[in-house]
C-alpha cells in the first residue's frame, strides 16, 4: 500500500512565492540590484503587518483598524523626532502607540463583548476623525531627518534593506511561536473551536486580549518601518 504524500503549508506557500518572483521577473528588472533591492524594501512592513493581521485572524477576529493605526505610529515617531528626540525614544514612543490603540480594540471586543469587526470598523471612523480634527496637516509630516530615516535607507552588502532584515527575524520568531509554543496553539484553539477551548482550560477572552497587544506591537514595528523609508 501506498504511503500517502501530506502536502504542507509551507510547501503550497513556497511554490506561491517562486511563482509570483517568477512572473515578476518577467515583466520586470525584478533581477537587477535596484530591482530586488526595492522590492526587499518595499515588501518588508506589509510582511510584519501581514503576521499582525493573521494573528487576530487565527483567533477568529478582524482588526480593519490597522491602518489608521499605521498612521499614528508613524506621526508619533516623527513628531518625537522632529522634537529631536534619538531613536531610542521615538521608536519604543511607536511600538507603545500600536500596542495602546489596538489594545483598546481587544478590551472593548472582550470587555464589552461586541464583535471586533464593530469594534474595529467604529475606532477606524474615530481615528480618521481625529486625525482630521486634532493632528496638524492631519499627520503629516514632512522632511524627516537623517535620525529618523537612516535605518530605512541602509543596507547590507550594499543590497539588503536593514528593515527587510527585521522583517526576517520577525518571520522566524513567530514561525517558532506559532509552531512549537503554548502562545501558537492558545491561538489555533481559540479560533478553532471557542467552547472547547474552555473545556481545556484555556481563557479564550485573556488570549484574545493578549493577541491584541501583540498585534499592536508588531503594527509599531511595521508602522516604523514604513515611515523610515
Amino acid at each position: 500500500m501506498k504511503k500517502r504524500r501530506h502536502i504542507t503549508r509551507e510547501f503550497v506557500l513556497g511554490i506561491i512565492v517562486v511563482l509570483f518572483i517568477l512572473f515578476l521577473s518577467l515583466t520586470t528588472n525584478f533581477f537587477s540590484k535596484s530591482g530586488l533591492y526595492s522590492f526587499m524594501l518595499d515588501v518588508s512592513p506589509t510582511i510584519v503587518g501581514a503576521i499582525a493581521l493573521s494573528l487576530i485572524i487565527f483567533t477568529g477576529n478582524i482588526d480593519i483598524s490597522a491602518g489608521t493605526i499605521l498612521g499614528f505610529v508613524g506621526f508619533t515617531s516623527g513628531m518625537l523626532s522632529k522634537m529631536g528626540a534619538p531613536i531610542y525614544v521615538f521608536v519604543p514612543a511607536g511600538i507603545l502607540t500600536g500596542m495602546v490603540l489596538a489594545g483598546i480594540n481587544g478590551l472593548i471586543t472582550v470587555k464589552f463583548k461586541v464583535p471586533s469587526m464593530v469594534v474595529t470598523l467604529a475606532m477606524n471612523m474615530v481615528h480618521l476623525g481625529f486625525y482630521a480634527t486634532f493632528l496638524p496637516n492631519a499627520g503629516w509630516i514632512e522632511n524627516l531627518g537623517d535620525n529618523y530615516t537612516w535605518f530605512g535607507r541602509g543596507r547590507v552588502f550594499g543590497l539588503i534593506p536593514y528593515t527587510f532584515i527585521v522583517a526576517l527575524v520577525i518571520v522566524a520568531l513567530f514561525m517558532f511561536l506559532m509552531r512549537y509554543t503554548k502562545f501558537g496553539k492558545y491561538l489555533y484553539a481559540v479560533g478553532g473551536n471557542r467552547q472547547a477551548a474552555v473545556y481545556v482550560g484555556i481563557d479564550p477572552d485573556k488570549t484574545v486580549m493578549g493577541v491584541f497587544l501583540v498585534e499592536g506591537l508588531l503594527l509599531g514595528v511595521c508602522g516604523l518601518l514604513k515611515a523610515m523609508t
